[in-house]
């Protein structure tokens, strides 16, 4: 036997059995608002167009902020040199669409 106590797999079966639960509901509100902003497309679409303008390069510096990138490690993840570098990730971050670490 793995040597747990019946009193403390108990626990650990409960303890799967919540984040089992937790998981569900998670998958659950990705996929309604998955289907929401499917809905609104056109509405979202032109919100990303007033933010991002005809920038591609924001929006690359938004995607490779990924919630936790700071200024320097999203210039480095997108490979940037030079002045423009620190000018473009600065103001992707005072636009709020960047990390500020």
């Amino acid at each position: 036997m793995n040597g747990k106590k019946p009193a403390e797999e108990d626990r650990y079966q409960l303890i799967l059995s919540r984040l089992a639960h937790i998981e569900h509901k998670v998958d659950s509100i990705d996929e309604t608002n998955a289907f929401a902003l499917r809905a609104d497309a056109k509405r979202h679409f032109e919100e990303v167009k007033k933010i991002f303008k005809s920038s591609s390069r924001r929006a690359q510096i938004y995607l490779a902020a990924n919630g936790s990138r700071g200024v320097q490690e999203i210039a480095e993840h997108l490979k940037m040199k030079g002045p423009k570098r620190e000018s473009r990730t600065q103001d992707s971050k005072s636009r709020g669409t960047a990390g500020d670490h």
